[in-house]
């Protein structure tokens, strides 16, 4: 114990990451922080990190992706990494693409990009 900080229990059970790459307006990650939070409901507590990877100006996105994406000139382009953990099970596969549809439909604000049917 080299601290006094109090117990947090850890969970044992596996993570799954996903990598998500979105076209935003304001790309402060605490904002997108907090709607991730409200688009989850009690699933926020899935969450264990979400990690900012990569931001990038309209400028310097290929055109392709640009397309792809459906992003403005006044967007960034973010690559962001959402970790999910669960503290007494491990996370089916199926749910896990559903939070993660949940996210992505939540922050990406392209006017196209992927959608899992």
């Amino acid at each position: 114990m080299l601290t006094l900080a109090r117990y947090e229990a850890v969970s044992n059970q596996p993570a799954t990451h996903r990598d998500l790459s979105i076209c935003v307006g304001d790309p402060d990650m605490e904002l997108l922080g907090d709607r991730i939070r409200n688009v989850l409901g009690e699933r926020s507590e899935r969450v264990e990190n979400v990690e900012l990877l990569q931001a990038s100006d309209y400028a310097s996105v290929p055109e392709k992706a640009r397309e792809r994406l459906g992003m403005s000139p006044s967007q960034y382009k973010l690559l962001v990494r959402v970790t999910l953990r669960s503290l007494d099970a491990s996370i089916s596969k199926e749910d896990a693409n559903r939070v993660y549809d949940l996210v992505y439909s939540e922050l990406h604000e392209g006017t196209s990009g992927y959608f899992r049917n």
